[in-house]
């Protein structure tokens, strides 16, 4: 937000394009139902009117002048808010998404004490090991790909071509299994697709007794600098109890930074989100509250309460785990 205006910034664009442009381009018609998805308390709108004005300056009246340019459509489809699937060009689900975002900052703006806390374990994911390996391998794909491809049309470019062309003969089997080799040999994490530099990802787990190698297995290393003396991240937060040893830190400059799971902790994976949006509908969508399942908004409900606990007592039953 600058200037009471919402724009949104992304790498794929040249400068910063107004929100409310962003919400037309992707299906919205008019004015009066993005401020409808945000909500209906009228201080919404007054604070949106900024936004509306601004989006006045580059007029589009439909979908086609919106999505003239087919690329800008494809970085609203795939790059903007990526966790969010576009299924058939339907950005029906992507437009609810943006809306909540946008009422969580109208919401800071009203009322300072509805702002998110950085260190609320909420707030935070697990890169896990299987994760991270994805990230490379399909880097390493992708970088085999292009390779091939380039050595392909040199070869498919020349004049002689009585000689057969044998795929095999570019094909550089080498490039996934030394791009694996050397990340987990060095712990240098370089992704450039993805603009990823992490350096000790891999360490050799030392077996000295059993205490110290659970406790490194457990260990939790964040994404700050250890030289930078702030107390907010090194702090305890209430939301971490159950979560995170509060005692099993390191000493130092590393002190709080470092964390472990505790030895209950239990990480989640990615599940499947349909049986959990069918289990919600009974609690009477189309209350006051809503409830968002994974990364999609699933609905609203007038006993929000009711969905974690009904989901734990079906949870015994078959493709629903228990959580």
């Amino acid at each position: 937000m600058e200037k009471e205006k919402m724009w949104l910034e992304l790498n794929a664009f040249q400068k910063k394009v107004p929100l409310m442009v962003v919400m037309k381009a992707m299906g919205m018609e008019n004015d009066q139902e993005v401020v409808q998805l945000i909500g209906r308390d009228p201080r919404y709108g007054f604070l949106l009117m900024p936004s509306i004005e601004a989006k006045g300056k580059h007029p589009m009246f439909n979908n086609m002048q919106a999505e003239k340019e087919s690329r800008a459509f494809s970085i609203l489809r795939d790059v903007l808010l990526a966790n969010v699937p576009v299924r058939e060009d339907n950005f029906r689900p992507k437009c609810i998404y943006v809306a909540v975002m946008m009422r969580r900052i109208m919401d800071a703006i009203l009322n300072k004490d509805a702002m998110d806390d950085k260190d609320y374990v909420g707030n935070k994911r697990l890169e896990l090991s299987g994760q991270l390996i994805s990230l490379l391998f399909e880097d390493l794909f992708k970088s085999m790909t292009t390779e091939i491809r380039i050595a392909a049309d040199k070869l498919l470019e020349k004049s002689d071509k009585a000689k057969k062309f044998d795929f095999l003969t570019i094909l550089s089997r080498d490039t996934i299994t030394l791009g694996m080799e050397r990340t987990l040999s060095t712990g240098n994490f370089d992704v450039k697709r993805f603009k990823m530099h992490k350096s000790g990802v891999t360490q050799v787990l030392q077996r000295l007794s059993f205490i110290s190698a659970l406790g490194q297995m457990t260990r939790v290393q964040p994404q700050f600098e250890k030289s930078r003396k702030v107390s907010g991240p090194r702090a305890l937060q209430p939301s971490q109890w159950g979560m995170l040893c509060p005692c099993d830190t390191p000493e130092g400059e590393a002190c709080g930074l470092v964390k472990n799971l505790a030895l209950m902790t239990h990480v989640t994976t990615d599940e499947e989100e349909a049986p959990l949006i069918s289990l919600s509908i009974p609690w009477d969508p189309g209350g006051a509250e809503r409830s968002s399942v994974g990364t999609g908004w699933s609905g609203a409900a007038k006993v929000p309460s009711g969905i974690p606990t009904g989901s734990q007592w079906t949870g015994a039953g078959p493709g629903l785990p228990s959580r």
